[in-house]
């Protein structure tokens, strides 16, 4: 197996069994770039959900509730919905039409014991212009979210212009369980009828579009003895008030305090450059499963991407509608650039590039940027300008904006060639796969388990873990598992 190429960011990538979690090492690079990318990956990416919000009228914006004699408010009904992990279909890249989907709920306990409501138990309809009208005689194209006389656990008519498609298209149920995500207990004679549309949307706007389940880095580790050694004296002598000469009289004294330090402190012995700055970062990325981890990563390097292009070109013409440039108020001289809308991941950004590449080399002086206010969408960036000019602000902005985008577009195509360098190539979503005959929720169920449970023994047995020839089953399983544990 070929590795990386010597000027890839993304190295010692490795991919679990169950193809879920995918771990790596970026460097070199800046903490903020890394940070960056950790901060995009759950909010820059758009994934489906349920907006079950309250309006002013005090209804749920995607969310209708027609009937609920459980025990839960309706908005705490509509709010569990709200969480539900809706699995990205191919097609989405095409655009996504909130109302092309409709989601229905509607299921009564006719039995005389509990009955748990999952996810399993929506209907999807999605349009089709050839579908017939039912019998009702509605003729709308697209439906609205009205109540359907039929209730009970069977399945319901199809809305006019509407057919019904598996929902495990949607749906998936949890690799080992089988079970999808659990909304209520009916209780005998109980009730629910639940409708809802999907719609697309970001982690910055709410965590119900958050597509992973961790993400999160660490400094990378430097195993150099001297280095470690060398810390382990300064913890001594720092920390624990204690000359490391005597210690070394004492060995069962040295051997307990040498475990503590092992514990934790060893953590801070990470690999630095020249200027003492860490450079090298291990992340660990797990997809919720509503879209492939590689996919997730490709998604958040293209959404800091498109997040710095939007001020490009913003040393040209009027100023975005969300920012206002004034007079810094300071004893400098230069411009405080208000953002509306925007956080720390592109105050960060702007300010590291700006500090590498422009201060001291030129007419910018200074740069830095905060939040003033936690609850208030605003992020407010300083420029310090040696002429007191706005235009020569607005340039460094623009270079700033550019360069950093430019980064990030170096970063996609790294990623990418890593991809295939280290074989772990995107793989399509398993449901996608599933036969086109229409089938009943349940039955696309009981198939998709099926196919799932043999697809990941397949992968776990398998003699030979991707692209290392001669590597034995019982090490991929360790590699598997270290790859988790990470």
């Amino acid at each position: 197996m070929a590795g990386p190429t010597s000027e890839s960011l993304f190295q010692d990538m490795k991919l679990s069994a169950d193809e879920r979690t995918l771990t790596f090492t970026l460097a070199p690079t800046r903490v903020t770039y890394a940070n960056s990318l950790r901060r995009a990956i759950q909010t820059e990416v758009r994934t489906l959900g349920f907006r079950a919000d309250m309006t002013e009228t005090g209804s749920t914006s995607d969310v209708k509730i027609f009937k609920n004699s459980t025990p839960m408010s309706n908005e705490m009904l509509a709010d569990r919905v709200g969480l539900l992990p809706i699995q990205m279909p191919a097609s989405v890249g095409k655009g996504w039409e909130k109302e092309s989907v409709l989601f229905r709920l509607q299921l009564k306990n006719d039995t005389g014991e509990l009955r748990n409501v999952t996810a399993s138990d929506f209907e999807c309809f999605v349009v089709d212009p050839t579908a017939e009208p039912n019998t009702e005689g509605e003729n709308n194209s697209l439906p609205s979210l009205t109540p359907n006389s039929q209730s009970g656990g069977g399945p319901t008519p199809p809305p006019s212009g509407m057919k019904r498609v598996p929902n495990t298209r949607y749906f998936h149920p949890d690799r080992v369980t089988g079970e999808t995500c659990l909304l209520a207990t009916l209780k005998p004679n109980e009730e629910i009828h639940i409708e809802a549309y999907a719609s697309m949307g970001t982690g910055r706007e709410h965590t119900r579009f958050n597509p992973t389940s961790q993400c999160a880095y660490g400094y990378t580790r430097d195993t150099d003895p001297a280095r470690i050694q060398e810390l382990f004296q300064t913890w001594l002598r720092e920390q624990k008030k204690l000359d490391p000469s005597e210690i070394a009289k004492d060995q069962e004294r040295k051997a307990v305090l040498e475990r503590e330090f092992a514990s934790l402190e060893i953590h801070r012995c990470f690999k630095v450059d020249a200027d003492g700055e860490p450079y090298s970062y291990d992340f660990i990325v797990e997809t919720l499963g509503t879209m492939p981890v590689q996919n997730v990563i490709t998604e958040g390097l293209m959404g800091i991407v498109k997040l710095c292009q939007k001020y490009s070109s913003i040393d040209k013409g009027d100023l975005p509608e969300n920012v206002e440039i004034r007079p810094a108020d300071a004893r400098m001289t230069g411009f405080d650039v208000w953002f509306t809308d925007e956080d720390h991941t592109l105050g960060n950004l702007l300010q590291t590039w700006l500090d590498d590449n422009l201060i001291g080399r030129g007419k910018v002086t200074f740069a830095g940027y905060k939040i003033p206010h936690p609850l208030k969408n605003e992020m407010v960036l300083r420029i310090g300008v040696t002429d007191g000019q706005v235009g020569t602000a607005r340039l460094a902005l623009a270079r700033a904006a550019e360069g950093c985008a430019d980064i990030f577009l170096r970063m996609v195509d790294q990623y990418s060639t890593a991809l295939i360098e280290q074989g772990i190539e995107k793989t399509p979503i398993a449901a996608e796969n599933l036969p086109p005959e229409l089938r009943t929720v349940w039955e696309a169920h009981k198939n998709f388990k099926e196919r799932e449970k043999s697809a990941l023994e397949a992968r776990v047995a398998a003699p030979a873990t991707r692209g290392t020839p001669g590597r034995g089953r019982g090490r991929g399983r360790g590699a598997g598992a270290a790859a988790r544990g990470r």
